[in-house]
This record gives C-alpha cells, sequence and structure tokens, in this order.
C-alpha cells in the first residue's frame, strides 16, 4: 500500500517530463483519466473505491453515523451518556427526533 502523498509526489515527478495525457497512457495508470491524475497531483484525494485501487491506495469504507450527533465518532460518542429513553417528544433532542423520524424508530 502506499500513502496519498507518495502517489502525489509521484504523478508530479512524472509531469515535469510527460504531460497528462502520456502518464495516463503508462500501465500503471491506464484507464486513468488525465483530468483525474491531475486533480491528484494538485491535491485532490479520489475517493473512488476503483481509482483508489489501482493506485494502490488503502480503500475507504461507508461507515455507520451517531444517531444522536449525525457524525461518525472514531471512538464512543460523547452524547451517548444520556442514552435513556425519553418519555415524550418534548424530551428529546431536535437531532435525536429528526433521525427517529428518518429512521422510522418507534418513540
Amino acid at each position: 500500500m502506499k500513502s496519498y502523498e507518495q502517489v502525489k509526489n509521484e504523478l508530479i515527478e512524472l509531469n515535469r517530463s510527460l504531460s497528462w495525457r502520456k502518464i495516463a497512457k503508462l500501465d500503471k495508470y491506464e484507464g486513468l483519466e488525465p483530468g483525474t491524475l491531475c486533480a491528484i497531483a494538485k491535491g485532490r484525494e479520489p475517493v473512488d473505491i476503483h481509482i483508489r485501487t489501482k493506485l494502490d491506495l488503502p480503500a475507504y469504507l461507508p461507515t455507520p453515523v451517531c444517531p444522536v450527533c449525525g457524525i461518525v465518532h472514531v471512538k464512543k460518542c460523547p452524547h451517548g451518556k444520556t442514552n435513556h429513553k425519553p418519555k415524550k417528544i418534548q424530551d428529546m433532542s431536535i437531532k435525536e427526533l429528526l433521525w427517529s423520524l428518518e429512521n422510522r424508530r418507534e418513540i
């Protein structure tokens, strides 16, 4: 596996002597668009799984979002300490109520 910075620096070095179209025709980068390679060299990290595997970068996997905060946590939710089930809708936070409505959770 390579890091994004390694791939970026490699593309910048290749671009000093070759155009993006010629780089895209190399066996190593075959199937990737010249504009994509240019964007990667300018600092845009690819998200597409196919591009990442072609460049030997680690793949991103979908991660569940916290129902209370609406963001992805690396560790436990800091707001998860109050995990009691509210008795009334009025006792729920707006984020928790919105999540409940979107995911059809019984109240």
